[in-house]
């Protein structure tokens, strides 16, 4: 009986420390800096760095069984400028089409994640979709990561 009343207790705590923790309305967060916790970042985390000499540059960790970080996503501004330049040549012999798409930059090697720079010049990248059919979304301004925004689907047409 006092080893289930032990066990109440220390749930008790745990609780409550956890409330303490993201009681006042704001997600916890991870103290790594990825771009995308908590949103896909089973499939991959994705991080805003710098080179040494102040390059930036986004990085995704493909995340395997074990739950390790496989690197296997880096673009760089020369990845972009020549999906870009790939977009303005197919632009320029276009008979149909003169408005700019969406380009895509790269694809991760050895999970599903693709990256793209948007015709608005926001950067996207695509992860997904799971074996549920979960697909995440994660779009932002820059190398710098700034103004995140997290979309969802699924691709089976169910809400996840």
């Amino acid at each position: 009986m006092r080893m289930w009343h032990r066990l109440g207790i220390i749930g008790l705590l745990a609780l409550l420390s956890i409330t303490l923790l993201v009681g006042s309305g704001a997600l916890a967060q991870p103290d790594d800096g990825r771009i995308n916790y908590n949103h896909g970042d089973l499939i991959m985390a994705l991080y805003a760095l710098q080179l040494p000499d102040g390059t930036p540059y986004i990085q995704g960790y493909c995340i395997n069984r074990r739950g390790r970080g496989l690197p296997r996503l880096v673009v760089s501004q020369a990845d972009v400028d020549a999906a870009v330049a790939k977009e303005d040549d197919r632009i320029s012999k276009s008979n149909k089409s003169k408005e700019r798409r969406n380009a895509l930059v790269k694809r991760a090697r050895g999970c599903k994640a693709v990256f793209y720079v948007l015709s608005n010049g926001q950067y996207q990248v695509n992860l997904g979709p799971d074996n549920e059919g979960k697909t995440w979304v994660v779009v932002f301004d820059g190398f710098a990561a700034d103004n995140v925004r997290l979309d969802f689907f699924n691709i089976y047409g169910t809400q996840g």
